[in-house]
């Protein structure tokens, strides 16, 4: 019996001698793999038709968000009819969103300038000169108001029978007078004369609302006078004058 077994493990030797030397042989020829170190199967394996490091998981998605499947599959959980193509975002305009309110483009306008100088005034209202003096003249009931009360510039020491000779040419009213000084006298005026209604009647005139004493031709004017040429019927009394 014991030299059975050993007739029987003299011939195993060799066998498991070959199997080492058979399986050296091919560790031999074995390359290693360029990223995890492993052997490359066969090349008519499928691995070598895919090769993959080990344990290296297939990426699920590229860089820009797009499927790594180029056979087009969607992706687990999506909606049917889904590629799994990304939605492309609109494309710019390249031009901005346009604001609220539009712009003109226009930059707005600068405010002026100050000159520097004050605001123009408005000017002044001319005030009426002062060396002036109010004249009427008043005739009979047929010629009434021969000329109606009005300011009028005075000349300088002009006397009051001066004022109305040089107004009533102003106006183109006829009047004629006698004398000069304290012996002149009106004779008529706008053709109107003394003795016209009797013995009584004529011209006289009125300094603010008196009958001066001096004649005409030597009662000078001041200014703010109010002179009034009256015509009377008897000697001043129906025009308010004092019986002489």
């Amino acid at each position: 019996m014991f030299s059975l077994l050993k007739s029987g493990r003299a011939r195993l030797y060799p066998l498991l001698l070959l199997l080492v030397v058979l399986l050296l042989t091919g560790c031999s020829k074995a390359q290693p793999d360029s990223a995890g170190g492993g052997p490359v199967p066969p090349a008519s394996s499928q691995a070598a038709q895919t090769p993959r490091p080990e344990g290296t998981a297939i990426p699920s998605a590229t860089a820009d968000g797009m499927a790594a499947s180029s056979s087009g599959a969607a992706p687990a959980g999506a909606a049917p009819g889904h590629t799994g193509a990304a939605t492309p975002a609109p494309a710019a305009t390249g031009s901005p969103a346009a604001p609220a309110s539009a712009a003109t483009g226009s930059p707005a306008a600068p405010a002026p300038a100050a000159t520097g100088k004050p605001a123009a005034t408005a000017p002044a209202a001319t005030a009426a000169p002062v060396n002036t003096v109010t004249l009427s003249i008043t005739g009979d009931e047929e010629h009434g108001v021969i000329l109606a009360p009005a300011a009028y510039e005075i000349e300088k020491n002009e006397t009051a029978l001066e004022l109305l000779g040089r107004i009533t040419r102003q106006h183109k009213i006829q009047m004629e007078y006698q004398g000069s000084k304290t012996f002149a006298y009106v004779e008529g005026i706008d053709n109107l004369y003394e003795y016209d209604h009797g013995a009584e009647s004529g011209w006289m005139y009125k300094v603010n609302g008196e009958f001066p004493s001096k004649a005409s031709g030597s009662w000078v004017m001041k200014p703010g006078d109010t002179v009034e040429w009256l015509y009377t019927l008897d000697l001043g009394k129906d025009i308010g004058a004092a019986a002489p």
